[in-house]
């Protein structure tokens, strides 16, 4: 049940709502964040512990755009999809013509391709160029004219948490080794041809220098397109083997979905786990045969078994740990202790519509996995050595293109997925994918199209249709059918699952939208009954309206309200959540408010929500119990120097503590405070 809520928290809420609803006339657009905010809310509802150092990379991507075009006549299809301003089929024609007529003499030489009419060509000319001439770059030249950046980042916790007590410290009990300060800092230098970058940080609570990272990324026009040393994403097929990249293969708008295919790239070299550290490169032997070899070596940090049980009498590893945390001793002890090593190799053949690909991993851990803990991990292999091969293909054919991946594991256990997508009319997008998982198929690397917590144990129909009414009115439908054929974790049965989303775009004008989102779901889950643990279908519905208004050249706002309810046999949960945006943009100034009332009782009622962040940063938080945040952002921009101040705070109405174990801290309030500054030399 919600509480009351203050006359003046009302009075606000009404004045924000009014002034929303004033709309002016005559006044320039500014462009906004709309497809980021939107993309990033989408991959935080799909995966809770989405790496913010995933996130930045993928800015870090976006803003090179904007300070450095794209020449698309030196672009490779890799550049321009980590663009992420060209559609799949766009790029598809792009490089066609390119490969039928050579490099591009002029930029209106596009208008040549059908699917680019004047309006998106200048829509275009703000991220891509075209230079003519020899497209060989010179390394002397890149070297010479590069792009400094160098960030420094520090956040804190305001509240005093367990975990630093000092009486916790002197009575020897658990603590947290470091201070309660977190930092990152990065140096950056980008070249025509080159990339370089060099990462350390530290979260709060961890001591000295945690992470330390980076890479030196080469590409040219030559045989050899790109070599990375160092940290770098990698991605195979349709991820079922090997995708260090985001998943983004369940979004409702099929403008936002991507058919990434193989990529390379560097990483920041700030994730504990989910990237390659070593040396790969991309090898173009001719006009249709590509090769891409890599190596790999790493240190996770994992828990041992004091006392092996295996007949071997071999050492045994009984959890890896993901999160990459190591604040306390126990964290500190297990830190960067399985040494993981291994190799792969990728064929790929391109010729006009098709596409076809032999690619395989080795991947060595230095012990046996133990799987006797958890019966949902039974049939996950534990043999130390870990192969795979795959086999993926793509054929395109005018307004439809097939393609997919077979993914065979060394334990005889197979991975399938394939996809359909047609443009049947100018207005209508479809999509139509199925997968086959088996339960006992484990790839520590894999990421593509599921809905549990890996690529494994699920099977899956999926269809999307996206519509365009007119230019004022987009509608898009997403629904997914999935069995689970073995246990999961908490759930003690093979189950099922279905799931609809509906979305709906209404632009008022080019300064006004509404968007309204509703997403339902089916799912079997366990109940405890009298001592035994039944399966009984729980249904949830989450729906969310969006209003965003340009109200001058400089001011912004936005409007949410969202509402989560979810039933099963024992009872109803109703979660209600509203918010108000504010943004101000200047040429040297920034400043944005967020204002949100949410009552989310249950964790699984929790809302997600984007917020004003530093550049780089999340951008998104859970939000549940029942109470009420502040954000604050300011920013500050001269020639060669950025600065961001941030502040959120949480009061809760329903507790007296935060956070729990060592996280936690008295009171009902939870702020934290950020500062971060980006110097840049050109």
């Amino acid at each position: 049940m919600c509480h009351k809520v203050p006359s003046h928290t009302k009075l606000l809420v009404v004045l924000c709502l009014f002034f929303c609803s004033y709309q002016p006339v005559g006044w320039a657009q500014v462009p906004n964040d709309d497809a980021t905010e939107d993309w990033l809310l989408q991959q935080g509802v799909e995966n809770t512990e989405l790496p913010q150092e995933l996130i930045e990379e993928w800015q870090q991507l976006a803003e090179n755009t904007i300070h450095r075009k794209i020449d698309l006549n030196r672009a490779d299809k890799t550049t321009l999809l980590e663009s992420g301003k060209l559609r799949p089929h766009e790029i598809d024609a792009l490089l066609t013509h390119r490969y039928q007529f050579g490099a591009f003499i002029d930029w209106y030489e596009l208008q040549a391709i059908r699917i680019f009419d004047a309006e998106r060509l200048k829509e275009l000319s703000a991220w891509f160029v075209v230079i003519p001439g020899h497209q060989r770059g010179s390394w002397r030249q890149s070297f010479s004219k590069v792009q400094h950046r160098w960030l420094f980042r520090t956040q804190q916790v305001l509240e005093p948490q367990a975990g630093f007590a000092e009486e916790r410290k002197l009575a020897g009990r658990s603590h947290y080794l470091g201070p309660q300060h977190a930092f990152r800092s990065q140096y950056r230098q980008q070249g025509e041809m080159h990339q370089a970058v060099v990462s350390i940080s530290r979260d709060a609570g961890e001591r000295g220098i945690d992470q330390l990272g980076g890479h030196l990324l080469l590409q040219s026009n030559g045989r050899w397109k790109r070599v990375v040393v160092g940290d770098y994403h990698l991605r195979l097929g349709e991820g079922l083997i090997a995708n260090t990249t985001f998943g983004n293969g369940r979004g409702v708008w099929l403008d936002q979905f991507v058919f990434n295919g193989s990529q390379l790239r560097g990483a920041s070299g700030l994730q504990n786990f989910g990237a390659y550290r070593g040396v790969a490169g991309q090898m173009q032997i001719n006009k249709h045969w590509q090769w891409m070899p890599w190596i790999f070596a790493m240190r996770w940090s994992g828990q041992w078994l004091e006392e092996s049980t295996t007949e071997e009498n071999s050492p045994m590893i009984s959890s890896i740990r993901e999160n990459g945390l190591h604040r306390t001793a126990t964290e500190w002890g297990q830190r960067k202790n399985v040494a993981v090593w291994g190799m792969g190799s990728q064929l790929l053949y391109s010729h006009r519509q098709w596409q076809v690909s032999v690619h395989g991993q080795h991947m060595q851990l230095p012990g046996t996995i133990n799987r006797s803990r958890f019966l949902h991990q039974k049939h996950w292999p534990q043999d130390p050595a870990l192969s795979h091969l795959g086999f993926s293909h793509r054929f395109k054919q005018r307004k439809w293109h097939s393609q997919g991946e077979v993914a065979w594991q060394s334990n005889h256990h197979w991975a399938i997925l394939q996809q359909l997508y047609a443009i049947p009319h100018s207005k209508v997008q479809l999509r139509l994918a199925g997968r086959w998982y088996a339960p006992s198929y484990l790839s520590y690397y894999a990421n593509s199209l599921h809905r549990g917590s890996r690529v494994n144990n699920e099977q899956g129909l999926l269809f999307q249709m996206q519509y365009q009414y007119n230019r004022a009115i987009q509608l898009a439908f997403f629904s997914d059918w999935v069995y689970f054929p073995w246990m999961r974790y908490q759930v003690s049965a093979p189950s099922r699952l279905r799931e609809e989303r509906l979305s709906i775009r209404y632009d008022f004008s080019k300064t006004s939208s509404l968007l309204f989102q509703l997403r339902t779901e089916h799912e079997e889950g366990s109940s405890a009954e009298s001592g035994i643990r039944l399966l009984q279908w729980a249904t949830a519905s989450r729906s969310q309206l969006r209003y965003r208004q340009q109200l001058s050249e400089h001011w912004e706002m936005q409007w949410w309200w969202g509402r989560n309810l979810i039933h099963n046999a024992n009872a109803t949960q109703n979660a209600g959540l509203m918010a108000v945006q504010l943004r101000y943009r200047s040429e040297k100034w920034g400043f944005a408010s967020q204002f949100s009332l949410f009552d989310a009782e249950h964790y699984h009622n929790r809302f997600y929500l984007t917020e004003p962040d530093l550049l780089y940063g999340m951008g998104m938080s859970s939000l549940m119990g029942q109470g009420q945040r502040l954000v604050a952002l300011v920013q500050y921009k001269s020639k060669y120097a950025r600065f961001w101040l941030r502040y959120a705070r949480t009061t809760f109405a329903d507790r007296q503590t935060v956070g729990s174990a060592l996280d936690a801290s008295d009171g009902n309030v939870r702020s934290q405070i950020s500062l971060q500054c980006q110097l840049q030399i050109r």
